[in-house]
């Protein structure tokens, strides 16, 4: 016999013999009573003597729901009373023989023949199962159970920097054989996109848009007959960005105002998040009398693949009267400061309104140049003096380093299986794979795949063997930054 849990409204204490649960039909088996007295429990079985668990001191308040479990172990002759999922009395206590099948089973009652010891209160619910529970088991109980749903969701739940070809992941509840996946980028927008799954993973055909925040659920599905299906909970992750700003940008200029100097312009002063006031303090000014054409330029701590460049226009509360900020703009980049390039397509820079919490106002688009250096040449403004102005640049760059190493730096206890190995004639290898990044164009989509890097492995001369360190890199390789 296992655990019997339920919960009980107790209206009148003061009544002989109130039964909760009882197995008995005339011929008396088992029952579990609130006693005359009042406020005390009482587990009994009709053994000679009688097994009984009292919990004799006052635990029960009328008029107040509690829940109440009681369990017994056969072959211990052991039994347990438990309140509130509290343990309140554990002992001796047997069964008596007798034909199980022939007793009904009553609730709220003793004897189920003539009705005695009627409970005077209300029951939500009696469950008795097969089996003993565990205490955490009695505390579920109490909490009510919860439907056998997809558990430990990978990504973990509010997990950021996810790539964009990430395969998701979750556990079963162990007992529904298929599973659907529903996927979207809003709470009320998931879509199903996969349906009667076997496995616990699942890879979107496509890689997923980068710096997006994406909800997903798995929903538990039973086979025949009765099909039933147990929606799961709402995780999300956000996708890491395509490309991350870069730090460290120093900045000089053909010449400068008072106080307005280039740095001003790459330190983010002014920037509230990604809104810049309209203090002019914080923002890079040409001098009056500075050489023409005016020019500001960029360096960088080293080369990187560049994809954006964001712009906040001059943004002084006098902008739209005087025009300071650049409008017409020659871009040139270099990756040692000796050889230049033009970049191609640059827009117009949008003027400014001079009034805060001022957002970017143009991107321009790098395509994936690699550059140490960027210098712009201002062609023109929105005004009619020859003074030049912005609020900030930033530059976004595109990674182009091996990244999300598998096995982790320091991993230890990593089985052999665990590692990506092939095998030619030379013998064992550890293949390197890296995550190409690819520009962002129009006839190139952005992809997230894992790709081969040409060329890039590390040799061994013998097979990989128990309780080694190994060491393993994937270069950047010239003209293929992978």
């Amino acid at each position: 016999m296992g655990r019997r849990c339920h919960f009980a409204l107790i209206t009148s204490m003061f009544h002989r013999y109130q039964g909760l649960v009882s197995h008995r039909d005339g011929t008396m088996y088992w029952w579990i009573e609130i006693p005359g007295d009042g406020g005390q429990l009482r587990f009994k079985s009709n053994t000679s003597p009688q097994s009984i668990l009292l919990a004799a001191t006052p635990h029960l308040v009328k008029d107040e729901w509690v829940h109440m479990a009681f369990s017994h172990d056969a072959a211990a002759k052991h039994g347990v009373a438990c309140l509130n999922g509290q343990e309140k009395i554990a002992g001796s206590w047997s069964l008596p023989t007798g034909n199980f099948a022939t007793y009904r089973t009553g609730i709220g009652v003793v004897n189920c023949a003539d009705g005695l010891g009627t409970f005077n209160g209300a029951l939500d619910e009696v469950m008795i199962f097969q089996s003993p529970l565990t205490a955490a088991e009695v505390q579920d109980a109490m909490d009510g159970f919860d439907e056998p749903v997809a558990t430990q969701p990978n990504p973990a739940d509010g997990k950021t920097y996810v790539p964009a070809d990430v395969t998701l992941g979750w556990t079963s509840n162990g007992v529904s054989p298929m599973h659907n996946v529903y996927l979207g980028t809003s709470f009320d927008g998931l879509a199903r996109v996969a349906q009667g799954l076997t496995e616990t993973t699942f890879q979107p055909a496509e890689p997923l848009e980068y710096g997006t925040t994406h909800f997903w659920r798995i929903d538990e599905v039973n086979g025949a007959p009765d099909n039933t299906v147990f929606a799961g909970d709402v995780w999300i992750f956000t996708t890491e960005p395509f490309s991350y700003p870069i730090a460290g940008v120093t900045a000089t200029a053909s010449s400068y105002a008072a106080g307005m100097g280039p740095e001003k312009a790459v330190d983010g002063s002014g920037l509230t998040g990604d809104l810049h006031s309209n203090d002019n303090t914080h923002m890079c000014l040409t001098s009056p009398s500075g050489s023409q054409p005016a020019w500001i330029q960029f360096q960088f701590d080293k080369v990187y693949k560049l994809d954006q460049m964001w712009v906040w226009n001059s943004n002084q509360g006098v902008e739209p009267f005087v025009g300071f900020g650049v409008k017409d703009v020659a871009i040139e980049y270099s990756p040692d400061g000796e050889t230049w390039r033009a970049l191609a397509g640059v827009p117009e820079f949008t003027q400014a309104a001079g009034t805060n919490n001022y957002a970017h106002s143009t991107a321009v688009d790098f395509g994936g140049v690699e550059a140490k250096y960027v210098k712009l040449t201002v062609n023109s403004n929105w005004g009619m003096l020859k003074q030049y102005g912005l609020s900030e640049v930033r530059f976004l760059y595109v990674p182009v380093q091996a990244r999300l190493p598998q096995p982790a730096v320091a991993a230890t206890g990593v089985s052999l299986s665990d590692l990506d190995r092939r095998h030619d004639d030379s013998g064992d290898r550890l293949d390197c794979r890296v995550h190409e990044r690819p520009v962002r164009r129009a006839d190139h989509p952005a992809r997230g795949r894992p790709v081969d890097a040409l060329g890039v492995q590390q040799r061994q001369d013998a097979p990989l063997l128990p309780g080694r360190t190994v060491l393993g890199h994937a270069p950047e390789l010239d003209g293929q930054r992978s």
